[in-house]
């Protein structure tokens, strides 16, 4: 069939209609057209895109590129007129919109203009690489550069991408011949590995990609998770000198003019960024300063761009594991993360909504006090923690574990459930640490600090609700109500339902047929059985293709739900070889804040009064069920259950006779 390129220009001015229609457009074009009738495609710029975001400014777009397989050019611009960019008040300029045959069986004409008569050939060289190198590269943006020492290190770092992904390519192409669960396993290690020392090597946002991948449990083989779980907290280093210019160039002082005191070594180093301690030249105060790695301000484009395109191959030579949305979700919150005035917006909002007493006893929240903020420089209090897993810290504060966990599960299901609040999405044990207090505060003698509210998501209420019901179905064993809500949160057939709720609870598909199966524990074997089912590849396919076709605020719910659970298992569970899961139904679903929500309407406040009542009931069996007193306990969370379902029964009767 044949390829033609796609240009559409952008109508001068029509950047903010733009950005309102980008998440629908994007949407569209990864459900209808990425890989049917489109190999490629994305946004072209007139400029860095990076220097822009540094300084405030909007992103210079000047138009988008697609390669399309279509018949004709006739087809192709259809296709570009029902897009939502080319409505009336839309961005795009397809009156002035061309096409390029790049390849066809049969002669066809090279150059054509989709509206109008064929144009001269008379383009400027500088328009053609750069439409061209963004389609070569199946770029999501396009920036074109006169620095050669750009150019050079630019090249460098593709030219490290290429053989290592080639070779991993082979591997797997040459592994999956042979059928063989333990060579697959091998292949996963072997592959990982590679991936890892390419990682650490090109940095920046291929570690953003990496810990990703890593917090990935729920559908990723071990091999790979367990092999990039030093890069949430083991990342390379920016020099002193190059912080020291980056803040001269970003403020217009020096580090002098506004530290009395900084260190030249960082108390840590992530993906994007690292955290100097300090203290202020005008309060005297000690703080922790975020600065932004100055490399990436010129390699975020190019590092996208390259991305983009490992996960576009790896859509072309393994169609069996649609991956290509872990590149839409990386460049959908790259940009925003980059921009910390975002981050310090999110952080603020976060704190005025625990700040209150209630919430406090909750969660014993702590959010660092935010100072000042430019886009790339972040000051803030500074507040010191142990990581949230360290026993042995733990121990020495007598700090207990199940209040931790507890606390820790409120936090994050407060955030997921209670409408109008944004959920942090990276709550990975490099963001997260506990503080032990001298003097109990709020019932707790420790404090849960957050850090780096960089990468947050507001989920709409319908997404909460869809949500709450569909555990509410797993619960109570409602096997329509799993279909129903399963449908309406992530788009999921009935014939992917067992495979969508193994992925959610982590049992067995066996497990998962028991109606209380929630209610019961996972088995040593029965854990091990999920790891070796995805690393040999027996479920690994079916969980990609899945995941390829929910919406993308579902894969961060499942990321951030996964995350805390792995603290959750680690905080309760490290000292014993026990079960792990039944604290893990806690952490996701301790919804008595969901009944206090104001729901949409009055039915489905009885909803969720029902979903806390049965996940209150299931709290207290895994509560009690090692107290000597048990006996007496389970029975009344029994009867307290029933008499609250049989209360909320009366009222929907109520509200069913009233309607």
């Amino acid at each position: 069939m044949p390829q033609f390129l796609v240009q559409i220009p952008d109508k001068p001015g029509f950047y903010e209609q733009r950005m309102k229609r980008r998440a629908q457009h994007l949407e569209n074009f990864k459900t209808n057209l990425l890989g049917k009738i489109s190999i490629a495609g994305g946004g072209c710029f007139s400029s860095d895109p990076a220097e822009a975001m540094a300084e405030g400014k909007p992103l210079p777009f000047i138009g988008s590129a697609l390669i399309l397989d279509v018949e004709s050019i006739d087809e192709a611009k259809k296709i570009i007129e029902s897009d939502i960019y080319a409505e009336p008040d839309g961005p795009w300029d397809t009156k002035n919109a061309t096409g390029r045959l790049l390849h066809s069986k049969r002669n066809a004409r090279p150059f054509i203009r989709l509206h109008g008569t064929e144009p001269s050939w008379n383009l400027s060289v500088k328009r053609s690489v750069q439409v061209f190198g963004a389609v070569a590269l199946t770029a999501t943006g396009l920036v074109y550069y006169d620095d050669v020492k750009y150019h050079a290190t630019a090249l460098l770092r593709v030219g490290r991408v290429i053989p290592v992904v080639s070779l991993c390519f082979a591997d797997y192409g040459w592994t999956l011949r042979k059928d063989d669960a333990e060579a697959l396993k091998a292949c996963h290690l072997r592959c990982a590995n590679r991936a890892l020392k390419l990682i650490e090597t090109n940095a920046g946002i291929f570690i953003k990609l990496g810990q990703h991948v890593s917090a990935m449990t729920y559908v990723l083989p071990p091999e790979w998770t367990t092999t990039f779980i030093p890069l949430q907290d083991q990342c390379p280093v920016s020099s002193i000198d190059d912080i020291a210019e980056m803040i001269k160039e970003d403020t217009g002082h020096a580090i002098d003019d506004l530290f009395s005191e900084f260190s030249s070594e960082p108390l840590g180093t992530a993906s994007l960024a690292q955290v100097h301690k300090a203290v202020t030249k005008s309060t005297g105060e000690s703080v922790a300063v975020k600065l932004q790695h100055p490399s990436l301000k010129r390699f975020i484009p190019i590092d996208v761009t390259t991305t983009r395109a490992i996960f576009t191959a790896m859509n072309y030579f393994f169609p069996q594991y649609p991956m290509i949305w872990l590149a839409d979700e990386l460049e959908s919150s790259i940009f925003v993360e980059l921009d910390f005035t975002a981050e310090a917006d999110n952080a603020i909002r976060t704190s005025e909504h625990f700040a209150t007493r209630n919430y406090q006893k909750l969660t014993a929240i702590r959010i660092p006090k935010i100072h000042w903020c430019v886009p790339r420089i972040l000051v803030m209090e500074y507040v010191e923690g142990a990581r949230l897993d360290d026993a042995e810290y733990l121990y020495k504060h007598a700090i207990s574990r199940r209040q931790v966990a507890e606390c820790l599960a409120n936090i994050f299901n407060d955030m997921i459930f209670t409408p109008g609040v944004n959920l942090h999405c990276d709550p990975h044990g490099g963001n997260l640490a506990i503080r032990a207090l001298e003097k109990p505060k709020n019932g707790h003698n420790f404090e849960i600090i957050l850090y780096d509210h960089g990468l947050y998501r507001q989920v709409s209420l319908g997404t909460r609700y869809n949500y709450a019901g569909l555990w509410l179905s797993l619960i109570s064993g409602d096997l329509e109500g799993m279909k129903d809500y399963a449908k309406e949160f992530a788009h999921i057939k009935d014939s992917d339902l067992a495979l969508f709720v193994s992925v959610i609870t982590g049992r067995t598909s066996k497990s998962v047929e028991s109606k209380e199966f929630l209610m019961s524990f996972r088995t040593k074997e029965e854990r091990e059985k999920m790891v070796s089912s995805i690393a040999g590849g027996s479920i690994f396919g079916k969980i990609i293709r899945l995941l390829s076709h929910v919406p993308p605020i579902v894969l961060l719910i499942f990321k951030t739900n996964d995350l805390v659970r792995n603290l959750d298992e680690s905080l309760l569970f490290a000292d014993y070889d026990g079960p792990k899961d039944d604290m893990s139904l806690i952490q996701r679903a301790k919804c008595d804040l969901v009944a206090k929500d104001k729901p949409r309407s009055y039915k489905q406040f009885l909803i969720m009064a029902k979903y806390a009542a049965w996940t209150r009931l299931a709290f207290d069996r895994a509560r009690f069920r090692k107290s000597w007193f048990s006996i007496f306990l389970v029975p009344y969370s029994y009867l307290k259950f029933f008499a609250t379902v049989a209360v909320i029964d009366f009222y929907d009767c109520i509200f069913w006779l009233r309607s």
